[in-house]
């Protein structure tokens, strides 16, 4: 089925009657032109995904779906195989238990290229019944994502629950300023798309996503006992997941522009057991034992990776590569780490060998794909005694280069900065006879690049005896803070404000951690940056109060709204560039960084600017009334020599002198 942009013209004024008009035809249209069987059974399986054929090979597919048939040795049918043309055949059984039987012996048989799917009589019948929603607004993806002309960061309020307020941060002015308002009642939990294209609320049984300048309801999605959603990264496809294990529709996979449901699939667990490849070309999933990974548009299984006892998974960016780590088990022998060329015949990228006992990997891929750092936790007789981060460079191919750093025990959370690299792991003090405190340490590691394109993990410092528990980086991997907003505790509200300041010297880095600031908010229940790491706001729901802060923890405002609940940023694409052209801004930084040196002058010092700007105006105009002026004199001037009787001589005759007058002092 067309996208609904490719069969209307959306940009155009057309009455909402006559749009929904065309929708309904164009639906009816589509379900007349798909293949009809009459099934009446329940002992039936249908074949799809079969090459299509045009009719002077269709003896040849019929040969080769009998032999398959043969050699997967399926129960006996009760009539001959129904084939089309259009890579769809029905097989008959004599009961449901040869059925169930056959559907497990040819689903994921391989057939050259394609890689076949079974479905009962059942799947079949949600698949063509599948309800199709016509969009209650379409907007194109200009019109979604028009605020990221504007440079105010957007911050969305939640009060009382169900009110949505969205509003602009200035921060020259130090104001918020309202720009959308909605109610969404019975809402269960509310965030932005990572784009910040949609704006989302869950239901119980459905969720819909609102877009535009105003916040208008553009879709919504039936899903019953709905609990997260997985946006693909160009936020045309999502996923909904039910929060249930081993049904039909625990994951629905959609078509967002259309509300169009393009597959389910059972789960083994919950919704990190899915991605996307960063161009939304693929989708993978873990279930039973195997990474099964599917290609766009139609979503037809391309390929099945078998693997035990699977913790993680992710594409590499910029690369059509995946990778998943194994742990030793009663199935599987060794602890890997995989990295597989899923276009290359899975040509496989070899890391280091993990031979000690290990608990659990934890993988975190480079946006740009130029690297990948894994967290292994070792462990003595089911105790963890060491955790070492590893990083491997991604850019040289066969043996991955890989540099590690490690501590002895157990890690209670990492922290994360994927762009620039940095990390940060937090252990929890203990006490003589082992118990854990209040206090926690942080290790801060970050990764180095050198021209020859190899990768070293070095070690920054460690900040010891913090009453703070969570480690946040901005964007930017520049600055962070160091927060705890634990309920009940103590030290709930502590923020540390931080920066990082890389120095080069000769031909070594170094980096020094600088606290800026140690403050409160106290009761503080929310926290976080903004997309572009520069603010970071903080809020309360027992006082009520919100604060946002500049990087170095300069507070810039502090405001009570009644009720609130929630606090969140709206995201902006941050790292919209490719690693070629974000290397080349790199190399031309400096011819940049002359270009708009002035422009950044001019945000900064705005009340400067604006007083230069007044007097430039106000002697332009005084210019300007003098260039009249003189012109009607030279107008005038044969008049005005008429009247006196002689010649002017063109002189001005009023003069200046200046006299400077010099004295000796003896």
């Amino acid at each position: 089925m067309a996208t609904l942009e490719k069969e209307l013209d959306i940009k155009t004024d057309i009455p909402d009657q006559f749009v929904k008009q065309a929708i309904s035809q164009w639906i009816k249209e589509d379900q007349l032109n798909r293949p009809q069987y009459k099934l009446q059974t329940s002992t039936i399986n249908i074949i799809s995904n079969l090459p299509k054929v045009t009719e002077d090979k269709y003896a040849n597919l019929q040969k080769a779906l009998n032999k398959i048939l043969v050699d997967t040795k399926i129960p006996p049918l009760v009539e001959e195989p129904k084939l089309s043309m259009d890579g769809v055949c029905i097989l008959n059984f004599q009961n449901e238990q040869d059925q169930i039987s056959s559907k497990q012996k040819i689903d994921g048989f391989k057939f050259g290229k394609n890689i076949l799917q079974t479905h009962n009589y059942k799947e079949y019948q949600q698949i063509m019944q599948t309800n199709e929603f016509t969009p209650l607004c379409t907007k194109n993806i200009q019109e979604l994502l028009a605020f990221i002309k504007d440079e105010r960061p957007g911050i969305t309020l939640v009060c009382e629950k169900f009110k949505v307020k969205h509003t602009l941060f200035s921060p020259i002015e130090k104001t918020l300023k309202e720009q959308a308002n909605i109610n969404v009642p019975r809402i269960e939990t509310l965030f932005w798309s990572p784009l910040g294209a949609y704006l989302v609320a869950l239901y119980q049984d459905s969720f819909q996503l609102f877009g535009g300048e105003q916040l208008e309801q553009l879709h919504e999605f039936e899903h019953k006992g709905i609990k997260s959603i997985l946006f693909s990264p160009n936020e045309k496809l999502l996923v909904s997941y039910n929060g249930g294990l081993n049904q039909e529709d625990n994951f629905i996979l959609w078509s967002v522009r259309d509300q169009r449901m393009l597959r389910i699939f059972p789960a083994q667990s919950d919704i990190n057991s899915i991605k996307f490849s960063t161009d939304s070309k693929f989708f993978a999933r873990i279930y039973k034992d195997s990474v099964i990974i599917y290609q766009s548009p139609e979503f037809n299984q391309i390929e099945v990776i078998q693997a035990n006892n699977i913790q993680n998974l992710y594409f590499i960016p910029e690369q059509n590569q995946i990778a998943f780590a194994q742990i030793a088990s009663k199935t599987q022998n060794k602890t890997l780490i995989q990295i597989i060329d899923i276009q290359r015949g899975k040509q496989e990228l070899r890391w280091k060998v993990i031979n000690q006992e290990v608990d659990s990997i934890q993988l975190f891929p480079n946006p740009q794909g130029r690297w990948l750092a894994a967290l292994i936790k070792k462990k003595q007789k089911n105790r963890i005694v060491t955790s070492t981060l590893q990083v491997g460079n991604l850019l040289k191919s066969d043996l991955i280069e890989i540099d590690e750093q490690s501590v002895n025990d157990d890690v209670d959370n990492i922290f994360v900065e994927p762009y620039s690299g940095k990390f940060a792991l937090q252990i929890r003090e203990k006490d003589k006879q082992g118990k854990p405190l209040q206090t926690s340490s942080f290790y801060i590691y970050a990764i180095q690049e050198d021209q020859k394109k190899s990768i070293k993990l070095i070690n920054i410092t460690a900040l010891k005896e913090k009453e703070t528990n969570e480690f946040l980086w901005a964007s930017n991997g520049n600055y962070f803070c160091i927060i705890n907003k634990t309920r009940g505790s103590p030290d709930q509200g502590k923020i540390e404000f931080g920066q990082i300041i890389k120095k080069q010297e000769k031909d070594q880095t170094s980096f020094v951690i600088e606290i800026t600031k140690s403050t409160n908010h106290f009761y503080m229940s929310h926290c976080l940056w903004s997309p572009n790491g520069v603010y970071f706001v903080t809020m309360s729901d027992q006082w009520h109060s919100v604060m946002i802060w500049s990087a170095i923890g300069e507070q810039l405002i502090k405001d009570t709204i009644t009720k609130i609940s929630d606090i969140f940023w709206r995201p902006r694409p941050i790292h919209i560039l490719n690693a070629k052209d974000e290397q080349k801004l790199k190399t031309n930084a400096k011819d940049f960084t002359k270009v708009y040196e002035l422009e950044d002058d001019k945000v900064i010092n705005k009340a400067k600017y604006d007083k230069e700007q007044k007097r430039k105006d106000q002697k332009d105009q005084f210019q300007q009334y003098m260039q009249q002026k003189l012109k009607y004199y030279y107008e005038t001037s044969a008049r005005r020599s008429q009247l006196l009787g002689f010649e002017e001589d063109g002189q001005n005759y009023v003069t200046q002198q200046i006299i400077e007058k010099e004295e000796i002092i003896e």
